[in-house]
């Protein structure tokens, strides 16, 4: 049981492994375009949007 356990993580880590260097590489060939702003959820937006419904 052991030895399957460690089988099961060392191919779960493989496989992890494996996503993150195709994702860099396709990051590589593919620049993003548009700055990112490092965040999801963009809260000076969400300010004005409110403040804009607000006012009606």
């Amino acid at each position: 049981m052991l030895v399957l356990t460690i089988a099961a993580l060392a191919y779960f880590l493989l496989a992890i492994g494996l996503v993150i260097i195709i994702d860099n590489m396709v990051g590589f060939v593919f620049p993003e375009r548009r700055p990112a702003s490092g965040r999801f959820f963009d809260l000076t937006k969400a300010i004005a949007v409110a403040q804009r419904f607000g006012r009606k």
